[in-house]
């Protein structure tokens, strides 16, 4: 951490002493004002941060199930080799899980700026908003399929699976109401 505060003291000299050599103070250069959009409060924005801290929980749960299902299965495999169709359910659970837990956040993040490139109002940002909401829908159409799978595997956790599901059907419409462009917009190198 030290070394990092020598570096910025250092860049600032530099940074001070360039200045000076072009006749700028720096000290004397007006401060700019910058609108800072805040989008927290918006009803998309609460919908995907409560998504977030169910889903953070679910996975919670999920977690502690996929651990106990996996050694019983390791033992049934071991006795009984039909028990391999198990372990090929158990590693779609498991698939199921790792994309609800990349997405949990990332769904939220996007949601967020693109909300922010939308108060901004100029052209870079509703482009940047569309992509970012791009994102998110990407991740909640994928984050829904998961959710899918495991409702229909474990019925202890059918409850919660469709609260999640409630939830990311609202942010699906959502994003689809906000951003009407996130549906045409194409992603360089990634969408033809």
């Amino acid at each position: 951490m030290q070394d990092i505060k020598e570096s910025f003291s250092e860049t600032l000299k530099l940074l001070r002493k360039g200045a000076k050599k072009h006749g700028i103070d720096i000290d004397a250069l007006p401060k700019e004002e910058f609108e800072e959009h805040d989008p927290s409060a918006h009803p998309l924005m609460q919908t995907a941060k409560t998504y977030l801290k169910l889903a953070h929980s679910f996975l919670e749960k999920l977690r502690k199930i996929i651990q106990e299902e996996g050694v019983d299965l390791i033992e049934r495999a071991e006795i009984i080799p039909s028990a391999e169709n198990d372990i090929g359910t158990l590693r779609q659970i498991v698939s199921s899980y790792d994309v609800i837990s990349w997405y949990q956040a990332l769904i939220s993040v996007k949601i967020h700026r693109a909300l922010q490139g939308k108060m901004e109002a100029d052209e870079f940002s509703q482009t940047d908003a569309d992509a970012s909401a791009k994102i998110a829908y990407i991740g909640v159409i994928k984050s829904m399929e998961a959710l899918k799978t495991i409702y229909n595997w474990n019925k202890d956790l059918q409850d919660d699976s469709l609260t999640l599901l409630a939830k990311i059907e609202n942010l699906k419409k959502g994003i689809n109401e906000e951003f009407p462009g996130h549906i045409t917009f194409k992603r360089p190198g990634f969408d033809t």
